[in-house]
């Protein structure tokens, strides 16, 4: 009973932190099927973001800072590190990132930049 509370809680608390609307919510409290596609949603713009405006390849601990910064709600998440990680493998999968090893040899991930992001060429 005391999981069940736990779980029920979270579930509760969770459009809270990342502010899903209410109509997303049904009357027991429990969470609709849409919510786990909204938080990945949510956590694949971050990174996005994060990539985007760093202009600089980030390693994942890098990018979680940032969407710390950015007030994305990481306490209830048992690996937030873990997750970055796998948006960023899903984002080089989509072609809007790519992994670039760093001098000390680990795995840093840089956007690229499609014509859209491009700033305008001066001439």
């Amino acid at each position: 009973m005391k999981r069940i509370g736990a779980v029920k809680q979270t579930l509760v608390g969770l459009p809270r932190s990342l502010t899903v609307p209410r109509k997303m919510i049904n009357l027991t409290g429990s969470v609709l099927r849409r919510v786990p596609v909204l938080i990945s949603r949510v956590w694949t713009n971050a990174c996005r973001m994060a990539l985007l405006q760093a202009g600089t390849p980030l390693r994942p601990h890098q990018v979680r800072d940032r969407l710390r910064f950015q007030g994305l709600s990481l306490e209830n998440h048992r690996d937030p590190v873990a997750t970055v990680t796998t948006v960023l493998r899903r984002l080089g999968q989509y072609g809007e990132a790519r992994p670039v090893i760093q001098a000390d040899g680990k795995r840093a991930w840089e956007w690229i930049a499609s014509e859209e992001h491009q700033a305008p060429k001066q001439s």
